[in-house]
């Protein structure tokens, strides 16, 4: 439950998330010619407010910052786009990087939604931002 009352489903691991909610997953519809990628994509965690709004971080515990920056950045990035189009109209996605990659927060307003990198310390004011609406408002503007 958010401050507000409103109600989250929190998954870990989300490949299943499409199945629940009986929506094709974009994923397995883009590679249906490849006879060995029959398993949806899913983000390390989804916190979703179903056809509403949608956080989503991608954790890459690495010390190489081209993963967390570049791997992380392309995950939270394909994510942020498969939940937009068909789970949530307002998308927030993030790549999680150890505090000796990721010094502080950033994001970036794109059309899916809103994208970027944050060290574990930012993570309890992400949450609260989203859940209090305020990352939402900037997104919206």
């Amino acid at each position: 439950m958010s401050p507000r009352g409103e109600l989250y489903l929190l998954w870990f691991e989300a490949s299943g998330v499409w199945s629940y909610f009986g929506k094709p997953s974009p994923f397995i519809e883009a590679t249906s010619g490849i006879s060995h990628a029959r398993r949806s994509n899913g983000a390390d965690l989804l916190l979703l407010m179903p056809d509403r709004r949608a956080l989503i971080l991608e954790c890459k515990y690495s010390w190489n910052q081209d993963v967390v920056a570049r791997d992380g950045y392309y995950q939270a990035m394909a994510y942020g786009a498969e939940v937009r189009s068909r789970l949530a109209d307002v998308v927030v996605a993030a790549a999680v990087g150890p505090e000796s990659v990721v010094s502080v927060s950033s994001f970036t307003n794109l059309s899916i939604g809103r994208v970027g990198t944050v060290p574990p310390s930012g993570l309890t004011s992400l949450v609260n931002e989203f859940l209090n609406d305020q990352i939402v408002s900037a997104v919206a503007n």
